[in-house]
């Protein structure tokens, strides 16, 4: 099931290898998740523990991150608009939402195969679920980009000074080459790129632990931290692990999956394989829904079902945490001077 989001101004304060480490354990024992994870969980993690007091929203609540993001989405309008000024724009700040609110908690204490056999993985299934009728019977409100009208009436080349004001000069990116060494430059991004780095970084709450964690003398620590995150799928136990759920799977009928993410990518290209098989002028018509959904509904549930039953006779999810806390604990172990130092930094930067 989709797992909420975010977004970065929250989770910069903390090392990428806990966010990652959060992620996949919050997959494992959410209650989307699947099979067994009642006896462990995020909170059980020994990097978990010693990171954790660190940042300054670890204790705050949803509503509070919330209001967050909603008081520094409104400090970066504001200082896009003041640089758009100075570069000859007139730039409305744009502190409109056009989303809904809905709450996760009515997922909480569904077991995971109940959720598999209703809904399946809620790809196909979304609007069938708890979640997305509640969402389909919200009105969002009328979203109107406050810059529009100004922007339609720009020439050509207008347009091209606004945009590269806004976001930056256009850069040649080749796909193939510079997707491995790509790596984001707020000063090349334009107003939106400095904006942001002032108010999510220079301003933010956790400015210290940003800069901290971009010392040099812990970039080896934070290095070898998403090194043990990056590599977990291919330690040996957690490969006899989801040999066991394959060979499960396989028994079941759905062979040729090799770790549990492959059943519900399985869906997920499925779909994706339908709508790009959708003629082009089908969107034109304003009855159109998009492609029957019919039997991919049906095969989700079903892999979904085997796919949960597996990873519960084998205690997959707890299983996949002791290994993930097992190691975590001889990473602590080895870099137990190199964590103890950034901890003290850290709190101490925290005052």
């Amino acid at each position: 099931m989709p797992l909420p989001v975010r977004r970065l101004s929250a989770l910069v304060a903390l090392p990428t290898a806990l966010v990652l480490a959060g992620a996949l354990t919050a997959c494992s024992s959410d209650g989307g998740g699947g099979g067994g994870g009642d006896d462990l969980s995020y909170e059980d993690s020994p990097l978990n523990k010693v990171f954790s007091d660190i940042s300054s929203w670890s204790d705050m609540s949803e509503e509070e991150m919330q209001a967050l993001n909603e008081e520094q989405n409104r400090k970066v309008e504001e200082l896009v608009a003041a640089c758009m000024a100075e570069q000859g724009f007139d730039y409305e700040p744009n502190v409109q939402s056009a989303g809904v609110s809905y709450s996760s908690e009515q997922y909480e204490g569904m077991e995971p195969l109940e959720y598999a056999q209703q809904y399946g993985y809620g790809i196909t299934t979304w609007e069938d679920t708890p979640t997305g009728q509640e969402m389909s019977q919200q009105e969002p409100d009328e979203y109107v980009d406050p810059n529009a009208d100004v922007y339609e009436t720009m020439s050509e080349t207008e347009r091209a000074a606004w945009d590269a004001a806004l976001w930056g000069a256009p850069q040649e990116y080749d796909e193939e080459a510079d997707a491995e060494s790509y790596e984001y430059d707020w000063e090349s991004a334009g107003c939106y790129g400095s904006a942001q780095h002032q108010v999510y970084e220079v301003d933010s709450p956790d400015a210290a632990l940003i800069a901290l964690q971009q010392d040099p003398q812990y970039a080896e620590l934070f290095d070898g931290m998403n090194d043990l995150y990056t590599n977990l799928a291919s330690d040996p136990k957690m490969s006899d692990l989801n040999s066991k759920w394959s060979s499960c799977m396989a028994d079941a009928g759905y062979p040729g999956f090799s770790t549990v993410d492959d059943a519900m990518n399985s869906i997920n290209e499925a779909q994706n394989a339908l709508y790009e098989d959708v003629d082009e002028d089908a969107w034109a018509d304003p009855s159109y829904t998009g492609p029957d959904l019919t039997e991919l509904k049906t095969q989700e549930i079903a892999t979904a079902t085997a796919d949960f039953t597996c990873r519960a006779e084998i205690d997959y999810e707890d299983e996949s945490l002791r290994i993930q806390f097992e190691l975590e604990q001889e990473f602590l172990d080895q870099n137990r001077d190199a964590i103890d130092s950034y901890v003290a930094a850290a709190q101490a930067a925290r005052g």
